[in-house]
C-alpha cells in the first residue's frame, strides 16, 4: 500500500462554555463524516467494531467502511477506514485514527492507494489528492484546538501588516520545529484566492502568510534565501536553508486557485507521508490490549493450576496461546511495515538526489547565464527611510510615493503636521502610512477583492482601523476640508494609528479617496486634529 497524506493533529478543549470533550467530539465528527448522503452512522454506533456500505463516491462508486475499537486503561483509540476504488484496479483508503491514550487526544487522517493486480507491474498514473472532509468540519470547529509539534493550527491564513511583525517572524523561519510556510504577496486577487484556497484544504501540512508588498520587501531583506516573487509566492520548508518551489505572478494569475492548491499538494503531501507513516497513537492501543489480554490469560492459567481446575487450564492454555500468537503477528507485520517503509524511503532519497541533482545542474547553468546581468532591481519598499520626530519627513514620504507607484501622495501640510510633533512611537507611525499606501495600491488595482464595508476591508485586507465618520470633523469645515492640487479634499477618513493612551500618543493619519485619480491624499500625519 502506498501512502500519499497524512495529517496528524493533537486536540485540546477551546476555553468555551460547552466544556467539549474531545475524544467525544471527534466521534461525533467521525460519525457526521461517515453519513453524509446515505446510510446514517450514530456516535453510539462507533463505540463498538462495525461496518457499513456508505454513499456512492464521486464516480459513482460504492465506499465501504470498517472501524475497530481499542479500550484499555487510560487508553481507548478508534481505527476507520473507508475503501473505494477510484480507478481500474486502483483502491483508494482513508483512514481516520481519533486517540486518547494517557490523556492526550490525537487525530490522524492518512490516504493511502493499492493495486489489486497482483505481481503485474503496470503504471497506475496520478491519483489526485483532497483533504478529507472530516479535516475541515474538525478544523472549523470553534470547542476544539488543534496543534502541531505545540504549534497552532488553523484553516486561516495569517497576516503580517507590519514591518515590525516581520522581524518576529523572520526569527521564527530560523526554526525547524514548525511546519512549512506558503509565504503569499497578495497584492492581486487570485493571490488571495490562492492563499485561502490553501489555508482551507491543506489543515495541518502547511502555514499560509501573507504578504504586503512592503512587508514581503522587508523580509526580503532580512532573509534574502527565501524572498517571495513580486505578486507570487514560495514554500519554505521546516529547515528554511532547504530550497522551495516558488509560484510566479504570472502563474498565479492564469491559474485558478484549485490548479495551485492542488500543485502545493503535490509537493507536501508525499513528504506527509514519509514523515509521519507510521500509525503510533494505533500500534501502541493494541500493543497495551494485547499485553493485557495475555496478563489476563496468564493469571487465569495460574488459578486454574493452583485450583486444580483442568477443564479451566484447557480453555486458559488455549486463550494465552491465542493471546501470544496474535501479539506475534503484530510484530511480524510491523516488521513487515517498517520494511516496507525503509525501502519507500530508499526509493524516494534516490529521487530525492536525482531530483537534487537536476537542479544542481540547471541553478549552475543559470548563474552562468546571468553573469553578466546588471545590478538587481530595488525593492523601493525595503529602503525607505526612518521617521524622526520634529524633523522634514520629505524624504520619507517621497520614498513610500515611489514605493507605491504615486498610489498616495503627501501635502505640504502632512509634512508640517508631523515636522511639528514628538511623536513617541514613530516606528509605529511609519508602518501605519506604509500599511495605507499598501491599501492605496491594492484599492486602485485591477481587482481589489470584495470590498464591502471599507473599514472593514481595510481591517481585514491591510490589518488598519480606518474611520470614515467624524462627527465633530464632518460638522467643522476647518478640520474637513483642504486644498491641494486646486482641487477640494475632504480629510474625514483617518488611520487611528493609536487610541487610549496619553494625549500626546493618539496618533492619526487623515487622508481623502482620490477616485478620480486613483490615489490616497494624505494630508496630516500627527496626533487627533481636535480635542486633545
Amino acid at each position: 500500500m502506498h501512502l500519499l497524506y497524512v495529517t496528524d493533529l493533537v486536540v485540546t478543549p477551546a476555553d468555551t462554555p460547552s466544556g467539549a470533550v474531545p475524544y467525544e467530539r471527534l466521534v461525533d465528527h467521525a460519525a457526521d463524516w461517515l453519513s453524509r448522503g446515505g446510510h446514517v452512522i450514530h456516535a453510539n454506533d462507533l463505540t463498538t467494531d462495525g461496518h457499513a456500505t456508505l454513499s456512492e463516491g464521486y464516480d459513482g462508486e460504492s465506499r465501504a467502511a470498517v472501524w475497530t475499537v481499542i479500550e484499555a486503561p487510560t487508553t481507548r483509540v478508534l481505527l476507520i477506514e473507508v475503501a473505494q476504488r477510484v480507478a481500474q484496479n486502483v483502491m483508494l483508503t482513508t483512514r481516520v485514527t481519533i486517540g486518547d491514550v494517557d490523556g492526550v487526544t490525537s487525530f490522524r487522517v492518512g490516504i493511502a492507494r493499492e493495486s489489486d493486480r497482483g505481481g503485474a507491474l503496470t503504471p497506475v498514473g496520478f491519483t489526485p489528492v483532497f483533504q478529507p472532509g472530516i479535516v475541515g468540519a474538525v478544523t472549523r470547529d470553534l470547542d476544539l484546538h488543534l496543534h502541531v509539534g505545540g504549534q497552532s493550527v488553523s484553516d486561516r491564513y495569517l497576516q503580517l501588516p507590519s514591518p515590525r511583525l516581520v522581524d518576529d517572524f523572520a526569527k521564527m523561519l530560523d526554526s525547524s520545529q514548525r511546519l512549512p510556510v506558503l509565504l503569499v504577496n497578495t497584492r492581486t486577487q487570485p493571490a488571495w484566492n490562492f492563499a485561502r484556497e490553501v489555508a482551507w484544504k491543506l489543515v495541518g501540512l502547511v502555514r499560509v502568510v501573507t504578504l504586503a508588498n512592503y512587508t514581503r520587501g522587508r523580509l526580503a531583506a532580512l532573509r534574502p534565501h527565501i524572498a517571495v516573487p513580486p505578486g507570487g509566492a514560495r514554500l519554505v520548508w521546516s529547515e528554511a536553508h532547504v530550497p522551495g518551489p516558488t509560484w510566479g505572478e504570472e502563474r498565479i494569475l492564469s491559474s485558478d486557485a484549485e490548479d495551485l492548491r492542488s500543485s502545493v499538494m503535490r509537493v507536501v503531501a508525499p513528504l506527509s507521508a514519509l514523515y509521519r507513516g507510521t500509525d503510533h497513537v494505533w500500534q501502541d492501543a493494541r500493543r497495551r490490549a494485547q499485553r493485557l489480554e495475555t496478563e489476563s490469560f496468564a493469571r487465569r492459567v495460574a488459578a486454574a493450576q493452583s485450583s486444580a481446575d483442568q477443564s479451566e487450564l484447557v480453555v486458559a492454555l488455549q486463550g494465552q496461546v491465542g493471546a501470544l500468537t496474535s501479539e506475534r503477528d503484530e510484530f511480524e507485520h510491523l516488521a513487515e511495515e517498517y520494511a516496507s517503509e525503509a525501502a519507500s524511503v530508499r526509493d524516494r532519497a534516490e529521487r530525492l538526489d536525482s531530483a537534487e541533482a537536476e537542479a544542481k545542474y540547471w541553478r549552475e547553468l543559470y548563474i552562468e547565464t546571468q553573469a553578466v546581468t546588471p545590478t538587481a532591481e530595488v525593492d523601493l519598499w525595503s529602503v525607505i527611510p526612518p521617521l524622526v520626530p520634529r524633523a522634514d519627513p520629505a524624504e520619507t514620504f517621497r520614498a513610500i510615493e515611489a514605493a507605491a507607484d504615486d498610489r498616495v501622495v503627501f501635502t505640504p501640510a502632512a509634512a508640517t503636521s508631523w515636522s511639528k510633533i514628538s511623536y513617541p512611537e514613530p516606528e509605529d507611525m511609519l508602518e501605519k502610512l506604509l500599511g495605507l499606501a499598501n491599501a492605496a495600491v491594492d484599492l486602485y488595482s485591477e481587482d481589489p477583492g470584495t470590498i464591502g464595508r471599507i473599514d472593514e476591508w481595510f481591517k481585514t485586507r491591510h490589518g488598519l482601523n480606518v474611520a470614515t465618520a467624524d462627527d465633530t470633523i464632518q460638522k467643522t469645515k476647518a478640520l474637513r476640508n483642504f486644498q491641494f492640487d486646486g482641487h477640494g479634499y475632504d480629510q474625514t477618513p483617518h488611520v487611528k494609528v493609536r487610541d487610549g493612551v496619553k494625549p500626546n500618543q493618539v496618533g492619526r493619519i487623515h487622508f481623502a479617496m482620490d477616485s478620480d485619480k486613483k490615489r490616497f491624499v494624505i494630508n496630516h500625519v500627527a496626533l487627533k486634529l481636535y480635542g486633545i
